[in-house]
């Protein structure tokens, strides 16, 4: 059996749980005062003090081999060589392209579910990262919903709208919305992925009573962003959300804003629209009522159009490298969700412009703020599914764009290899300025390449 140990770096931090498989732990603590980090910009943040805990004394022979298993929860005693051996094996068969696809799929799927902690309440939920203690109602929702359209089977996906009637129960839906609820982290998009999910859910898995409430949910949140009761945005008089800015908003963004960039209307009113549409949608599924609203979708579609389509249509025989610094990646949303807000001709045109714009060989290109107030970019997996369900619904024809998502799918695997084992970061390829995302292991990004590699081989197979 392994030797354990547990430490407590900060109050603030999760507890480590260290198994080693020989040698013992000398407790001698030592302080590295001053420590300065090369790569670090900020002048601020470029020295701190570092604490060794202690280390092992092992009396290593010939051919010995020393395992350590570090985790922050604690958990039942591993056996550290067999756990070795089988994830060595893993990775090796990853690296051979003729892998069974199902069991590199299956291998994400276990992954993502290393992701699912008890946050509070004794309620289970899908958390940032693994040593995040904090409910994110948004990304929970955005990794539920991509497992959904992966595959999972039923009574997973009820474990999923389980969790969220527990966190709903008791409290009132507006308070959670408002940020009041000192446990439940949400933001401006979570009205609108919170309802993605809870359509995905009822479309593929329950079509029955728990619709009901979920519908009741739904049309409550409408209410309160056709009321102006959320303090994220307000409905003008043509119908189309637009964003309320505060002085908050001079502060730096929420890490995940870049990916869903809902300070920007264009983005807004494409998730607004295909949130009023979906509504209509679960009305018509179980002959619910849908009061005031129902027509609203049109009447949206259209002002969309006018108000911000048009003027970038109106540059249909540009080059492509002229929109560079009007879009973002996320625009591809208008196109790819459920419920298109463009024509098919419209859609195709802007389509092809994401995809010269933003699609490169290692996932998708990110246009942020560099310190110095310039645009600097990083390559990230997020929004890959959505690039793919853009192709197949407008660009079928377009062959050669499968062989790039099926190199992009290489250099995935490639990087189970780097960072944490065995899981997928938010940031592929950055400079300096955001080398510590490389690192990060995501449960939203590990659950976004688990819905590209399903759906890539859901292309192949129709073939």
């Amino acid at each position: 059996m392994e030797q354990q140990l547990r430490f407590l770096p900060n109050p603030d931090l999760p507890e480590v749980f260290i198994q080693h498989s020989s040698g013992q732990f000398i407790n001698a603590p030592t302080w590295y005062h001053n420590f300065s980090y090369r790569d670090e910009t900020d002048a601020i943040n470029s020295r701190e003090d570092l604490l060794n805990p202690g280390f092992f004394e092992v009396d290593f022979k010939k051919d010995s081999m020393f395992l350590l298993g570090v985790c922050m929860q604690e958990g039942p005693d591993l056996n550290l060589a067999e756990q070795f051996q089988e994830e060595k094996e893993k990775r090796l068969n990853y690296k051979s392209p003729s892998k069974n696809k199902d069991e590199i799929i299956g291998y994400f799927f276990r992954q993502v579910a290393n992701f699912k902690k008890q946050v509070f309440n004794n309620t289970e939920a899908f958390v940032t990262d693994l040593i995040d203690k904090e409910f994110n109602l948004t990304l929970f929702c955005m990794i539920s919903s991509r497992l959904i359209q992966s595959g999972i089977k039923k009574n997973v996906a009820d474990e999923y709208y389980k969790c969220l009637q527990s966190i709903f129960a008791g409290r009132n839906l507006d308070e959670i919305l408002m940020g009041v609820h000192p446990y439940i982290k949400v933001d401006a998009a979570s009205p609108f992925f919170l309802t993605f999910f809870l359509y995905y859910y009822h479309l593929w898995f329950n079509q029955g009573s728990a619709l009901r409430d979920s519908f009741k949910i739904i049309t409550e949140m409408i209410d309160l962003i056709r009321k102006d009761k959320l303090q994220y945005y307000r409905i003008k008089r043509n119908k189309l959300l637009e964003r309320i800015y505060k002085k908050s908003d001079q502060y730096p963004k929420d890490s995940y804003e870049m990916f869903f960039p809902i300070r920007q209307n264009f983005v807004l009113n494409v998730f607004w629209y295909n949130m009023l549409a979906m509504a209509r949608h679960l009305s018509e599924l179980n002959d619910l009522r849908l009061r005031r609203v129902k027509r609203w979708p049109k009447k949206i579609k259209h002002r969309f159009y006018n108000q911000y389509f048009k003027p970038f249509s109106m540059f249909r025989n540009s080059n492509f490298d002229s929109f560079k610094f009007i879009l973002h990646p996320a625009i591809i949303y208008a196109v790819s969700l459920p419920h298109p807000i463009l024509n098919e001709k419209d859609s195709q045109f802007l389509v092809k412009v994401l995809i010269s714009q933003f699609l490169t060989k290692g996932g998708i290109k990110f246009p942020v703020q560099g310190a110095r107030n310039e645009t600097v970019h990083f390559v990230s997996p997020l929004l890959l599914g959505e690039y793919l369900n853009a192709w197949q619904l407008l660009m079928k024809e377009k062959d050669f764009l499968v062989q790039f998502f099926n190199n992009i799918r290489k250099e995935i695997q490639n990087h189970l290899y780097k960072g944490i084992i065995g899981y997928i970061p938010n940031i592929f390829i950055a400079g300096n300025e955001q080398e510590k995302w490389v690192r990060s292991a995501s449960g939203v990004a590990t659950a976004e390449i688990l819905y590209f590699l399903y759906k890539l081989d859901e292309i192949h197979q129709s073939k």
